[in-house]
């Protein structure tokens, strides 16, 4: 059966990821990790709930670049800001597409993945579904393209695309 992270599973009580996200940001040390992720996201998700996937990636001991935590990106959206979003997706060492039921209705999100998969190659992306707890991930054509972060027998992986259960453990995965 598959298993996705779930908006449950981030909001649990005994969760501490947004707080592991909030001491990210309040110390340098995650500025130092040798693994950065770009997350492309759907720039309207609450806030507190990217947060939490970051604090779920710093679990994983990896720094997640989100946008709108960096204090360099203008204010108001403009070319300065495809060019910052560009050279961030080719520095960072991963591409991670957070992929929720609302994530569709991205403008930038298929720019960005575009860009990435120009930048980056199939083996440095991965999509990660966040569903409700029981519902089903509704992939996108071009997704399935791309490895997916999976929760199975009880290990996060990075599953091939081929949806066979082959891939590495997504530790691993972040590490290669």
């Amino acid at each position: 059966m598959e298993r996705f992270l779930t908006f449950e599973f981030l909001n649990s009580k005994d969760n501490n990821f947004e707080q592991r996200a909030y001491i990210c940001e309040s110390n340098s040390y995650t500025y130092s990790q040798k693994v950065t992720a770009f997350l492309s996201h759907r720039h309207n998700e609450p806030k507190d709930l990217i947060k939490k996937v970051k604090g779920f990636f710093a679990s994983q001991g990896v720094n997640l670049y989100i946008d709108w935590l960096d204090k360099d990106m203008p204010k108001v959206t403009n070319s300065d800001t495809a060019e910052k979003l560009k050279n961030k997706i080719k520095t960072s060492d991963k591409f991670i597409v957070l992929a929720t039921p609302q994530s569709i209705e991205s403008i930038w999100m298929p720019w960005e993945i575009g860009l990435a998969d120009q930048i980056k190659g199939l083996n440095n992306i991965a999509i990660l579904p966040l569903v409700s707890e029981g519902k089903n991930w509704e992939k996108r054509e071009y997704y399935q393209l791309y490895s997916r972060i999976e929760y199975y027998k009880g290990k996060w992986l990075v599953l091939k695309p081929s949806f066979n259960y082959t891939g590495d453990e997504l530790s691993k995965w972040l590490f290669k």
